[in-house]
């Protein structure tokens, strides 16, 4: 089969997949009393998922979703995905939000959440503090 029409059909389930896993991101980050400032928030540097307020804090939210399932392999957790390559480019887009919003001395962390969906079940791991900005 051609490589293209594999990664056509595979395209919209990944979407709806990081779709599904941003929704349970902000439930559960909600849940845990902090504010929805932006979801999707986009520059020219990329986006960042989710930004929110906790407290004096103002986190940039990575989001990574996996779903397992019986047929499957284990590709390792979907917080091992945010390399430093991806944390570099939120620290791009953080920096052109706080320059837009002038919040250059707000308190800042980068959060990252993972979500694993399969088997009924929804699994989230919170990680305040990922990595360093």
């Amino acid at each position: 089969m051609d490589n293209r029409r594999q990664h056509s059909k595979a395209a919209p389930l990944r979407s709806r997949l990081g779709r599904a896993g941003e929704d349970a991101a902000l439930r559960y980050l909600l849940d845990q009393g902090q504010r929805l400032l932006a979801r999707n928030w986009r520059a020219a540097e990329g986006e960042i998922d989710l930004i929110m307020q906790d407290g004096d804090w103002l986190c940039f939210v990575e989001v990574r979703a996996r779903s397992r399932n019986g047929m499957e392999e284990d590709r390792g957790h979907p917080l091992a995905t945010i390399t430093g390559p991806k944390q570099r480019q939120i620290l791009r887009v953080a920096r052109r939000y706080l320059q837009v919003y002038g919040l250059e001395e707000a308190a800042v962390r980068f959060d990252a959440v993972g979500i694993v969906f399969g088997g009924g079940k929804t699994r989230v791991s919170y990680v305040p503090n990922a990595f360093q900005g």
